[in-house]
């Protein structure tokens, strides 16, 4: 790959979706694009680029922008997170919610298995509807949004994480996939959404989950999204980030608590 390609698709990503592809990285960019350059027609990828660069922002650069996307994900990952929010947090945040909707935002979703992850816990370990519950789920990726408003998952998926008891009673085989059942779906609504942007029409939410997701990010957007978080968090809830993330020395507004073998994070006054 050309170096002017590779540093514009660099600026590319940052401007779009504000992820850092950091220098020395062409092979993950060659990996994951040359595919798309293949499939459109394109003899490599300095013709996808000056495409790109000649043509207004279309499907090749919201493809672009998808095919650069990490969506690595699986049901109930990290154990002893999904212990400490069936144990403690959610029954917590369920009894300060009292008579109203308890409202959950996961961000940068990817095919689904964190938002139904949640919505399992309460349909099987809480035994609490969708009435009282609603997890908005939402990513940059539209094509991982697809994919999780289906709910249909592969043997891998559904081999990584979900116990065998719960894919049984909550799946239903579909060919050699896995579809999700519709009162587990009924917990989840989807949404696109780029959190390098502005958010709009967000409720205030009890949970607030962005996991694994801000280590894609420089120093300054890591900032801009908790401050963005900050006034849409209740006083009460809690923002999960992932395990090697932090508030620390980027938003002192924010609080480290310890749930069980969870760390959690809640705003200051």
């Amino acid at each position: 790959m050309e170096t002017v390609d590779f540093q514009f698709l660099q600026k590319f990503m940052h401007s779009h979706a504000a992820i850092v592809i950091d220098d020395g990285k062409q092979y993950l960019v060659e990996n994951r694009l040359q595919p798309l350059a293949k499939a459109a027609g394109l003899p490599d990828l300095h013709g996808l680029v000056t495409r790109l660069r000649a043509e207004r922002f279309g499907d090749l650069h919201r493809n672009v922008l998808d095919a650069m996307t990490t969506n690595e994900t699986s049901f109930f990952r990290d154990t002893k997170l999904y212990d400490s929010l069936e144990r403690e947090i959610l029954p917590e945040l369920l009894e300060k919610a009292g008579s109203r909707k308890l409202n959950i935002w996961c961000a940068a979703c990817s095919t689904g298995q964190e938002p139904y992850t949640l919505g399992l816990i309460f349909k099987e370990k809480l035994k609490i509807g969708p009435d009282r519950v609603e997890i908005l789920a939402t990513d940059i990726c539209e094509r991982v949004l697809d994919a999780a408003k289906r709910g249909e998952y592969s043997q891998m998926d559904v081999n990584r994480g979900l116990p065998a008891p719960m894919l049984l009673r909550n799946f239903r085989q579909a060919g050699r996939n896995f579809s999700i059942a519709d009162d587990v779906k009924a917990y989840v609504k989807f949404r696109k959404l780029n959190l390098a942007e502005a958010w709009d029409n967000l409720a205030p939410m009890d949970l607030v989950l962005i996991r694994n997701v801000l280590i894609y990010f420089n120093i300054d957007t890591k900032r801009q999204i908790l401050k963005r978080v900050k006034p849409i968090l209740r006083s009460h809830g809690y923002l999960i980030l992932g395990a090697a993330e932090t508030t620390l020395n980027i938003d002192d507004t924010y609080g480290r608590v310890i749930k069980r073998d969870a760390t959690v994070y809640h705003p200051l006054p």
